[in-house]
């Protein structure tokens, strides 16, 4: 990572923190790696800057420790030196688990890493249930994961999700606000309880026929199964997420797709627009129940 500096006279330390955001855990990383660099001389962080200055970010090589190097193939939306973007089909666990233990995300992502010669740890921002499809991003180096988190926790990155719901709404556009917890017994499913943590939800709803509806949705917070449990809330659970409510009959899996990120670039600062095609059995969904995409 290479910046400019732009001041007359700062230290390293006050440049990073305040100037770019850096935590103090990666900053005392980078101390103790000695990964600093000014003008090409390794320096403490007690170093002044001058205006015009070129300083350098250097992390030490890494891997992502329990994650198998994957030869799977990776739908990519987008990459530079700072992301990596893919579209994760529907069926995919995200990481590994006692259950899944191969055939995830990370493990495919690790593999891609590892053949094109990116050496740092598969670090996502968020992550999408084995069965929702979409857009997932990635930061190749934790400055870069840093900022995206900051970014995210600042309201600044936007996603949107199509999904299709069961039932017909009386409302075309509404906003969900229901606290999200964990349900009494269960390790997986959640559910609406004043016990829970705030979560809201933006719905749209883009067509709708007899017994379903396509729907834009907005995620304003990022509670576990957020979505799913929030339309099945309203008395329209997601077509195929048997979990909540939903029938199974006409897709396999809950219908839901993260199609869009809008996210400032963690770098340049341009917003990056990311979209991921509808995946077939939602296609196919959608054409079975007479909805118009």
């Amino acid at each position: 990572m290479v910046f400019i500096v732009e001041q007359e006279e700062i230290s390293v330390k006050e440049y990073l923190t305040r100037k770019q955001n850096i935590s103090h855990r990666l900053l005392v990383r980078l101390k103790q790696s000695g990964g600093i660099f000014c003008n090409g001389k390794n320096v403490w962080v007690r170093h002044i800057c001058r205006r015009g200055d070129r300083l350098e970010l250097q992390f030490a090589p890494e891997v992502s420790e329990g994650v198998p190097q994957e030869n799977i193939p990776l739908d990519i939306l987008y990459e530079d030196e700072a992301l990596l973007a893919i579209n994760k089909p529907p069926g995919m666990p995200p990481h590994p688990s006692y259950k899944h233990a191969q055939g995830t995300v990370a493990g495919a992502v690790a593999g891609y890493y590892a053949r094109n010669g990116v050496q740092t740890q598969v670090r996502a921002l968020g992550r999408l249930d084995r069965n929702t499809s979409g857009v997932m991003v990635f930061g190749k180096n934790p400055f870069v994961q840093d900022r995206m988190i900051d970014r995210q926790r600042g309201g600044d990155i936007q996603k949107v999700y199509l999904a299709v719901a069961e039932g017909n709404f009386s409302q075309t556009e509404g906003t969900v606000e229901a606290p999200i917890g964990r349900k009494e017994g269960s390790m997986i499913e959640r559910c609406v309880t004043e016990s829970g943590k705030a979560a809201q939800t933006r719905y749209e709803v883009l067509c709708q026929r007899e017994g379903h509806a396509l729907l834009k949705l907005y995620p304003l917070t990022g509670r576990t199964h957020q979505l799913r449990v929030h339309m099945a809330y309203l008395g329209h659970p997601l077509a195929g997420d048997t979990l909540y409510g939903g029938s199974g009959a006409q897709i396999a899996r809950h219908a839901l797709h993260a199609y869009e990120l809008h996210l400032p670039h963690p770098l340049m600062g341009k917003m990056l627009c990311l979209q991921a095609p509808l995946p077939q059995d939602m296609r196919i969904l959608i054409d079975k129940t007479g909805l118009v995409w």
